[in-house]
């Protein structure tokens, strides 16, 4: 980028926004753009180097696309062939990441963490004495400690005896433990080559969310478990939820997933002539 900051007028920045959103189609990262740069043009603001911010433009003629909730999740009638090919591909190891994505994959769905946190998750945040884990300096801004479970030790296990010398629980296939694990782009398309399940990582931690709720888990609780904020809510900010009660929604998770990966796939039917 070597475009003086003067030089961004008000209609190049509602040009550049529609060309993103209507032409190219993607209107949340247009205004994702958009707010990136605001943000740097503000600081241009700050320290006296422009006038004024040219984003504004969006914000006063109502530009900016409407961005619908994302729903997508793995719904409980695929947890069957979601997990039978996790396991397959960790068993057949058949390309680098299998072992590490595989395991990477089921890690985001038993803890509802977003990619990055498992991603740069270190074994000094591990502290098997208490049998937590803890995120440090997340989105939030707050530390997340969470309670492991029977199936978060069994992938810390494997992960600890593939590679004894990493500092990142998830290592990268090549760096010597050094690097982590961090572009899960070959075990997203293996499984849904396998299953036919179209799902991001983070579609994992709104299928984690979800199973909570359908388990009637406490409002407080399921924001505790996913480390959202109370934001303005004040009487929410008053809520302390215990670990004991963060241990017993993830156990019963965990036992939901297990048992509905075991159960064969009831809206499946087969057409004959």
């Amino acid at each position: 980028w070597t475009r003086p900051i003067r030089s961004i007028s008000r209609e190049g920045i509602l040009a550049t926004h529609c060309r993103i959103g209507k032409v190219e189609k993607h209107p949340a990262f247009a205004n994702g753009c958009m707010r990136v740069l605001s943000s740097v043009l503000n600081y241009a603001i700050a320290r006296k180097l422009l006038l004024e911010n040219p984003i504004n433009i969006l914000s006063e003629t109502r530009a900016y696309f409407e961005e619908k909730p994302r729903t997508r999740h793995i719904r409980v009638h695929e947890l069957p062939a979601f997990s039978r090919a996790i396991r397959s591909i960790r068993e057949a190891n058949e390309f680098p990441s299998a072992a590490v994505g595989s395991d990477f994959i089921e890690w985001l769905l038993h803890t509802g963490l977003r990619r990055s946190e498992g991603a740069l998750l270190k074994w000094t945040d591990i502290d098997l004495a208490s049998d937590t884990l803890t995120i440090c300096d997340t989105k939030n801004g707050s530390d997340h400690t969470l309670p492991l479970t029977t199936s978060m030790r069994e992938i810390l296990n494997r992960r600890r005896d593939a590679t004894p010398d990493s500092v990142f629980v998830f290592a990268a296939t090549r760096g010597s433990g050094k690097r982590s694990y961090r572009e899960p782009r070959g075990i997203l398309t293996a499984i849904r080559a396998s299953t036919g399940i179209a799902f991001s990582c983070h579609d994992l931690r709104r299928t984690f969310i979800s199973i909570a709720n359908q388990l009637d888990v406490s409002y407080p609780t399921m924001k505790r478990l996913v480390n959202h904020s109370a934001g303005s809510d004040v009487t929410l900010s008053y809520v302390q939820v215990s670990l004991d009660r963060v241990r017993d929604a993830m156990e019963r998770i965990e036992s939901f997933i297990i048992t509905k990966s075991m159960e064969p796939n009831t809206n499946a039917f087969r057409i004959t002539a």
